[in-house]
């Protein structure tokens, strides 16, 4: 069964007499960081819903679930999900910097003890997803020359994890792997429908920089998302019914220039591949919109 109300409980038992938003942040903590990492033999994005999965019994959950209880749960009307979180910043300064931001932020108001403990909490839930990367580099050191896993694949990730524990994203493949880090801890939270937004748009600065270096090719690129995108199939297998995760492509830019570039058709491509339910492919169409890729929009969303 999946065992997220087990790991939560844990965090929230951490401190006995603080405030149920530290609580809350503990809860995420622990969430983040107890789950051992789960890595496919064919991965090279990893972070997988797998990870919760564990042999409990039906008591193990109800008691979790009765701690649990008594700190509550947001919902829909309070913005729990259905919401893109900001990737464009997130992958301009990683995690490390979102950390950093706080530590500034907890410096300029270090006389303001409800906004200090405020930031605390912040840095805490932050924390665990720093540390869930951690987990899964080391899991994948500790899979190389295993049967059945490639080495040449691990080390990709390994390579990825660990510039993403060192500061922000600097290739293609970093930004995604971050991306869909972050995917997995809303997963691990319980949210539903968490859009990956403008993919295109955020991510296409790394993309073109990895083409222009040779680091990358479009069919490696789409590779990498069909990676990601069959995970969002996840749902399906480990907790029954499909996701709706939107991905916005095309559109334009602050100039009102027509967006629409390489990895969009590499987005679309990956995700005709993928042939999965999950993927909620939109594509925003301007005057300025090519035919060419109406028309590869027509095949797969339409």
């Amino acid at each position: 069964r999946i065992a997220d109300s087990i790991y939560r409980a844990a965090g929230y038992s951490k401190e006995q007499n603080v405030p149920v938003s530290t609580s809350r942040a503990n809860g995420a903590y622990a969430l983040f960081t107890m789950p051992e990492p789960y890595i496919y033999q064919n991965d090279l994005i990893v972070g997988s819903l797998r990870s919760l999965w564990e042999n409990v019994d039906e008591k193990m959950i109800a008691d979790a679930q009765a701690v649990n209880a008594k700190f509550g749960e947001r919902s829909f009307p309070t913005n729990a999900d259905h919401f893109a979180a900001d990737y464009r910043t997130l992958t301009k300064i990683g995690i490390t910097g979102i950390i950093e931001r706080i530590d500034r932020s907890m410096q300029a108001h270090s006389g303001h003890p409800e906004k200090l403990q405020f930031l605390r909490e912040m840095k805490i839930a932050a924390s665990g997803m720093y540390e869930m990367i951690r987990k899964y580099k080391n899991k994948a050191g500790q899979l190389r020359g295993k049967d059945g896993y490639s080495d040449e694949r691990l080390k990709f990730i390994i390579n990825n994890c660990t510039q993403l524990l060192k500061g922000a994203p600097q290739t293609f493949a970093q930004a995604l792997q971050l991306v869909w880090f972050t995917h997995t801890c809303f997963l691990y939270e319980g949210r539903y429908a968490m859009a990956l937004g403008r993919i295109d748009s955020y991510l296409y600065p790394f993309y073109i920089n990895d083409i222009n270096k040779g680091l990358l090719t479009k069919e490696i690129a789409s590779e990498l998302l069909e990676n990601t995108f069959l995970k969002i199939y996840e749902r399906h297998a480990y907790l029954g019914g499909d996701d709706v995760v939107n991905i916005c492509i095309g559109g334009t830019g602050p100039a009102g220039e027509c967006e629409v570039n390489e990895l969009s058709y590499c987005i679309l491509h990956a995700v005709g591949s993928c042939n999965v339910p999950g993927p909620n492919l939109s594509a925003r169409i301007t005057p300025d919109t090519p035919d060419k890729f109406l028309d590869e929009c027509l095949k797969v969303i339409g």
